[in-house]
């Protein structure tokens, strides 16, 4: 079995807090990646995994269907990770990994999984790969 990396916790929590005309607080609302900054998994060379531990989060359940929208494979943010950690991943090539393009909320439900297939990959010179997840955005939140 070989490692790879995803990286969840650069812009992975997009919540707010939202202030009526006379200051009282309302209840936050956002959604983020349930885990932390990295999480680890394991794959076997040659073979389709599916990585099913990962979930999205909301912070408050809303009455009816939302989604957020996930990005992945950002260069630039693994760029970034590596420079502020001493890292060298590599970035998992795009013809190596299917994943959800939305996370979706059924009504009233605050968490749901993400899947992700990481399809023949091999690690030629024990390289090391990282996948940069994000939530770009979210909609339908109430």
């Amino acid at each position: 079995m070989k490692k790879i990396f995803l990286i969840l916790g650069l812009l992975s929590v997009i919540a707010c807090q939202d202030e009526t005309t006379d200051k009282t607080p309302q209840a936050p609302k956002g959604v983020f990646l349930d885990g932390n900054n990295v999480v680890e998994v394991y794959v076997q060379e040659y073979q389709d995994n599916k990585i099913q531990n990962l979930k999205v989060k909301l912070i408050r359940a809303a009455g009816k269907i939302v989604s957020a929208q996930l990005i992945t494979g950002d260069a630039q943010t693994l760029t970034n990770y590596n420079a502020q950690y001493g890292t060298d991943y590599k970035l998992l090539p795009t013809d190596k990994y299917s994943i959800d393009e939305n996370a979706i909320f059924n009504t009233y439900e605050t968490e749901t999984p993400i899947d992700i297939i990481i399809s023949e990959l091999t690690f030629p010179n024990n390289e090391v790969y990282a996948l940069p997840i994000q939530i770009k955005g979210r909609n339908n939140i109430e």
